[in-house]
């Protein structure tokens, strides 16, 4: 991953929960909402991502770790980092 940003001034937008994964052969649609704003329990897409599947568990890493681990070495560190008990078989 490269720390050399081009920030094409794209707005930030606010996510509550990430609502859906659909599988795009090898890729993952990550679908973001946020309530509704007439209260009808329908939620409101905001965000649609698509990344490599075989990114999502460096992304899990990352988020884990407030971007502290970049490369993930073994799964332990994950749980480790998400405060979970046990070892991962």
């Amino acid at each position: 991953m490269s720390d050399k940003l081009v920030d094409q001034n794209y707005p930030d937008t606010f996510a509550c929960e990430l609502s859906k994964v659909e599988r795009l052969g090898a890729n993952r649609r990550l679908i973001f909402t946020v309530p509704g704003i007439e209260g009808d329990g329908y939620k409101m897409v905001v965000a649609k991502l698509i990344v490599p599947a075989d990114y999502m568990v460096t992304l899990a890493y990352m988020i884990a770790t407030d971007g502290k681990i970049k490369t993930p070495t073994v799964a332990d560190e994950l749980f480790s980092a998400m405060d979970i008990d046990g070892k991962v078989n």
